[in-house]
């Protein structure tokens, strides 16, 4: 089973997000600000991040950032939900390093068949090397 943290300062949002992805025989875990995360993923080893872009003590943008410039975690993909997406929000998210954007609210279906590809390109992508 593939592994997820779930970051995000509102519960009902992470809950929801949790939910959609156990529903597909994902384990979550859960974080509530970057700070909170940097720390669980320092004892966990997952699969992905679904992360918040707007959150207190360290946003999505900052935690983004953090998990590139450090070397355990630089290959973690990491997929940013966000409250309000504009071309310039999505054009920092990309160059910070996020591999994935959705807009909330997210379509679970979507955001469930664009994970599978994410994961399923990085593990070609591992196997081809």
């Amino acid at each position: 089973m593939r592994k997820v943290l779930v970051v995000d300062d509102s519960i009902c949002a992470r809950k929801f997000i949790s939910l959609v992805l156990k529903r597909n025989d994902y384990v979550t875990f859960e974080a509530e600000d970057g700070l909170d995360a940097l720390e669980k993923l320092t004892a966990l080893r997952v699969d992905l991040v679904v992360v918040d872009r707007d959150m207190p003590n360290m946003d999505g943008m900052a935690f983004v950032r953090s998990v590139r410039n450090n070397f355990y975690l630089l290959d973690t993909p990491v997929v940013m939900v966000s409250d309000c997406l504009d071309e310039e929000e999505e054009s920092n998210a990309l160059e910070a390093g996020v591999d994935l954007l959705f807009a909330k609210p997210v379509s679970s279906d979507l955001f469930v068949s664009r994970i599978e590809s994410l994961l399923s390109e990085r593990a070609d992508g591992r196997s081809a090397d």
